[in-house]
Order: structure tokens, then sequence, then C-alpha cells
């Protein structure tokens, strides 16, 4: 709703039941701008497999009975096997060239940021919202350094509400208090401290 109606939606949604209820969602609101796609998003076009959780509204790369307290997930693992898209193709496919949003709720992010290395590279897309998951990064044979890395051959800009949030991705920080510019850091002078120093106007 907030993009108008005027504007386009493209949402990727792998799990069955959750493309059920989006389908029911978009329906009962009339939002005719919005393209569901029931496939996974990855690096590569091709086979994957997705863990699904006891409740069978979770799917992820990795069993989600390793996650602490994942105790029903992890008696009962739950695998299926599903053909992956990468948003380079998919949008492509769908005449969807300039792309002025995308936003990521993968936990773990870099193999969909990895497919959409055309777009990025391109700048054809002026804004990206990821989830920054050390664990999930970890679990798929990534990390913040490598997400870092491959960060550094696109540039983009990082935006989080955390203190260390997107430090470990970042060569600069913008810290800002109340709206206004606090202070700029180099990578090496990045800490904690000095983030939360800047942020919320001590000394």
């Amino acid at each position: 709703a907030l993009v108008g109606s005027t504007r386009k939606i493209i949402a990727f949604e792998p799990d069955g039941n959750s493309c059920n209820r989006l389908n029911t969602s978009i329906t009962l609101n009339s939002f005719s701008h919005v393209t569901l796609v029931g496939k996974p998003v990855s690096n590569k076009i091709g086979p994957v497999d997705f863990h699904i959780n006891s409740n069978a509204v979770v799917a992820m790369h990795y069993g989600i009975g390793i996650i602490p307290g994942n105790v029903k997930s992890k008696a009962n693992p739950k695998i299926i096997r599903m053909a992956a898209t990468t948003l380079d193709e998919e949008l492509e496919e769908l005449s969807v060239l300039n792309p002025k949003l995308i936003k990521v709720d993968t936990v773990g992010d870099q193999p969909v940021l990895e497919g959409a290395y055309k777009l990025l590279r391109d700048s054809a897309v002026p804004f990206v919202m990821a989830e920054l998951h050390p664990f999930a990064l970890e679990k798929m044979e990534h990390s913040q350094e490598t997400l870092h890395t491959y960060m550094k051959k696109i540039a983009i800009l990082a935006i989080s509400s955390l203190s260390g949030g997107g430090s470990a991705i970042s060569d600069r920080v913008l810290v800002m208090d109340k709206g206004i510019l606090a202070g700029q850091l180099n990578r090496d002078q990045l800490t904690e401290e000095v983030v939360m120093h800047l942020a919320t106007g001590t000394t």
C-alpha cells in the first residue's frame, strides 16, 4: 500500500502455505500491483534443499533444528527440494529492469544478493534493505567478511538501527543523532563504544 497503485511489488516466497496466505491477502485488498512468485531466490538457477520448521511456516537453506530452542524441528526434520531462481533472471523475465528497492529477509542474505549482481553492479537499484544474521551466514558457508568483500564490488549503502549492525560490512560509517550527522568513522576507527557516544550525544 505504501508504494501506491502505480508501482509494482514483486514478492518471492518459497513456502506453499505462506504463498496461500499472501495470495489471499492480495485478493482481499485488491492489490493488483503485487506479483507473487512462489520460488526460492538464490545465487544460481537450479535445485535447492529447503528445511521447513515444525509449524511449516519458515523455510531455510540449513537445518532449523540446529538453532537453540527449536526442539520440535530438530525431532521432526522436513526437507523439500525446490527449483531456485535469481533476482537478475526473474526481474528480467518480468520486465522489471529498474527496481527502486530490494528488501531481503532470508536470515542469510548473501546468496540472494549474489543473484542480483547485474542489478546491483549496474546501479539499477538505489536502495537495498537486508537482514544481517551472522549465525545464518556461517551455516551457509558465508560470513560477515565474505559479505563485506561482495558488497565492496557493488558499493552498497548499508543502513542499521543497531550500534554494530553494519560495521562488519562497512568501510565507512556515518553516525546520526536525532536525524543530524554526528560523526564519520573509517573502518579502523569503529568500536561499539565510539558509535554509541556519537549516536547518543555523549562524551
